[in-house]
């Protein structure tokens, strides 16, 4: 029997209605302000338990921070979810994906992780606007509702394989002869 969309849209996890853009030259202070234990607000976690370890290798990292300080549009989006985010601003407030994207960037920001073969430290002024995150957050009521959101946006996916990878390595190296 045929279904409605209206009917489906019954099953779909709310989209968040606030989104921000964050440069990176600025991720450190925003990420203090949502840290910051004003009476009675949540405060933000980083490692809510569901989320998985710091599992990017550093050339996983260096390979993000490169690809978005060349434009690359895929992965700026950081998704949050904080119950009272608009009302009254009480928690839980936790990352529910870009763990790892953030992490990397951090590391850079803090000069930790080179990229083009340089430290933040050893580059002069503003990263540039290509350097910026979207954080979007998310209201969701209910812990089942936050751990349906990450299992939706975190499974289903079929990692690439590294015969695939060296396929498209291979036909780039034949580009450039």
């Amino acid at each position: 029997m045929p279904i409605s969309f209206k009917e489906l849209e019954k099953r779909f996890v709310p989209t968040p209605t606030y989104r921000v853009n964050v440069p990176w030259d600025y991720l450190e202070e925003n990420l203090a302000r949502y840290s910051d234990p004003r009476e009675g607000c949540a405060i933000l976690n980083l490692e809510p338990d569901f989320q998985r370890c710091h599992v990017w290798t550093v050339e996983q990292q260096i390979k993000y921070v490169e690809h978005t300080l060349q434009g690359g549009m895929s992965g700026r989006e950081i998704y949050f979810n904080c119950a009272g985010w608009m009302k009254d601003w009480r928690g839980p407030f936790v990352i529910v994906d870009g763990k790892q994207r953030l992490q990397a960037v951090r590391q850079f920001m803090a000069g930790k992780l080179p990229v083009f073969g340089h430290l933040r430290t050893e580059i002069e002024g503003r990263i540039g606007h290509n350097a910026q995150f979207i954080f979007c957050v998310n209201d969701l009521p209910t812990r089942a509702e936050v751990l349906k959101w990450y299992l939706e946006m975190n499974t289903g996916g079929t990692p690439h394989t590294e015969a695939e990878i060296n396929k498209a390595k291979t036909l780039l190296a034949e580009c450039n002869q």
